[in-house]
């Protein structure tokens, strides 16, 4: 597997971490998703389409879209707020990374 690191720094206040994170992972995520497969006969299939949710944010003036299931949302929403712990719980400069992986083979998503 061929694997490419990419670098996004973002810079927000300590109240929007967690929006910015969860807009972020939540469009990678989205551009990432296909939708269910529907095998018919031997050969042919179709794929329907991924429900989607716009959300606003409250502290950025910014709307994203994420995939309908609260179960990645709450996976997310869990690995996020772990992560502003830890950033406000290091006593460090407020900086820090979150690493995803996304292998070439698969639509998932694994957070160290």
């Amino acid at each position: 597997m061929n694997c490419r690191s990419e670098v996004l720094e973002v810079t927000v206040e300590a109240r929007q971490v967690e929006e910015a994170m969860l807009a972020l992972l939540h469009t990678i995520l989205l551009h990432r998703s296909s939708g269910k497969f529907h095998y018919k006969k031997e050969g042919t299939y179709s794929i329907g389409t991924v429900g989607t949710l716009d959300i606003d944010c409250d502290f950025i003036d910014f709307t994203f879209v994420r995939v309908s299931s609260e179960e990645l949302d709450r996976v997310i929403s869990k690995a996020v707020s772990e992560f502003k712990d830890a950033l406000s719980n290091t006593g460090s400069d407020g900086m820090g990374q979150i690493p995803g992986v996304l292998p070439e083979e698969e639509v998932s998503l694994a957070f160290f």
